[in-house]
């Protein structure tokens, strides 16, 4: 299954959470939402020797002695000395932003979307894309509705709605993280509970680093249990990614548009819609004990990953023993399975199952580990980086492509073993590429 099956299987459960920056306004804007810099730029224009300020403030020829939200201090305190408020010119600036550009599918996407928003812009495209009749716009400034609907949209620096509270300086930024805040709350919570998708932020952002800072900072024995992913429109290395996923547990999906994103998610919302509620129930049911899976239903592709969305859904935690257990026999029988004849498909479903639980939990010294391995042996040892007879190619593909995915611990465990108990060159070549 891909990463973006089990979105849209949260999107189906009504447990995804989007947090959105400013590369998202931008990307369905056709580009018109300004950058930081941008900002920047547009608000020194309105003070007295604006040109000259701003090649002091943001020389070309060296980086700036100040960071961006004193930079806006600075700017904040020329504009007060013209008689000009820096809220009232931003919110101006805001305020002019249309939807506009390639946006199709992103807008298809989140006109049905129900489940919250979390953004650092000021802007409202959010809810010109969800739809104002289905959305509440909640903002520092103004009152907290107590209706229900099915988007909530959480504008954590303040929107145009309420200029004089949007956080624009470093002033504003002291006092917003001085204070106990009620969408900082909001967000810790949410982020916890939910699958969420980041999108429109650079890993180093300061804005995101200090959303997962407080999340981990306010939560002892922090765990997301990777239900974070993180949408780059750039390519991102390895040893970034390494770091955010262990740090963090963020999953990065790299390489990838807005626009293209919205698309391939929304590719998968209907067959996750069609699987949720019969899925959720037989879950129950095998972990009361009650029902086991069938052996036609354990041979399908996606059983698997359904199983596991359904149970996050459910708010199993997949290290709880039955949960492992459980995950242990699926395992078993499906070794079973490929052992059969002609079940070459077998190989590559037990391949894809084995790498998204890698790509989930680290297995060293859990109760799964012994399981694990042996299907890891099994299927590395049936596997070929060639259509070769007796051999699944199809499953050396799966490795291949999913090995940068798995947590760092986990592929530290599996170069190790693979190298000293897995009779395979191409598997040992493959756990050595990174």
């Amino acid at each position: 299954m891909s990463d973006y099956f089990e979105i849209a299987y949260s999107a189906a459960s009504k447990r995804l959470c989007i947090l959105s920056g400013t590369g998202f306004s931008k990307a369905v804007s056709g580009n018109a939402a300004p950058s930081w810099i941008e900002l920047l730029e547009q608000l020194s224009s309105h003070c007295k020797n604006g040109k000259e300020l701003l090649t002091e403030l943001l020389p070309e020829d060296s980086a700036p002695a100040l960071t961006l939200e004193e930079i806006a201090e600075v700017i904040r305190l020329n504009l007060e000395s013209v008689d000009k408020d820096i809220y009232e010119i931003t919110a101006s600036v805001i305020s002019e932003i249309e939807l506009s550009g390639k946006i199709d599918e992103t807008q298809k996407f989140l006109a049905g979307f129900e489940g919250t928003i979390f953004t650092t812009n000021y802007d409202k495209l959010a809810e010109n894309l969800t739809g104002a009749e289905r959305t509440q716009s909640l903002t520092p400034g103004r009152p907290i509705p107590r209706s229900n609907a099915a988007v909530n949209v959480f504008h954590i620096h303040g929107s145009i709605d309420s200029p004089q509270d949007m956080i624009i300086t470093t002033k504003d930024y002291y006092r917003f993280l001085s204070g106990e805040n009620y969408f900082s709350r909001k967000i810790s919570t949410a982020l916890l509970e939910n699958t969420t998708v980041i999108v429109g932020y650079s890993l180093s952002d300061f804005n995101l680093k200090k959303i997962l800072d407080e999340l981990r900072n306010s939560h002892s024995g922090f765990s997301l249990g990777s239900n974070l992913f993180f949408v780059s429109r750039d390519e991102i290395s390895q040893n970034v990614k390494d770091f955010y996923a262990s740090t963090f547990g963020i999953r990065v999906i790299d390489d990838t548009e807005v626009e293209q994103f919205f698309c391939l998610l929304g590719g998968e919302m209907e067959e996750a819609k069609n699987c949720l509620e019969k899925t959720r129930e037989t879950v129950r049911k095998v972990f009361r004990d009650e029902y086991e899976f069938t052996d036609n239903y354990l041979k399908t592709k996606n059983c698997f990953f359904e199983i596991i969305s359904a149970a996050e859904s459910d708010g199993i935690d997949l290290s709880e023993d039955a949960m492992v257990s459980k995950v242990g026999e699926m395992l078993k029988r499906k070794i079973g399975f490929s052992q059969e004849t002609s079940a070459w498909s077998q190989y590559e479903h037990l391949a894809s199952w084995l790498t998204h639980w890698a790509c989930k939990k680290d297995i060293a010294g859990s109760s799964i580990e012994t399981v694990f391995l042996e299907a890891v042996k099994h299927s590395m040892e049936h596997m070929r980086s060639e259509n070769k007879l007796g051999y699944s190619w199809a499953a050396y593909g799966v490795w291949k492509q999913k090995w940068s995915s798995l947590t760092p611990e986990n592929r530290k465990m599996l170069k190790t073993y693979v190298r000293e108990q897995v009779d395979s060159e191409d598997g040992k070549l493959l756990v050595s590429s990174l």
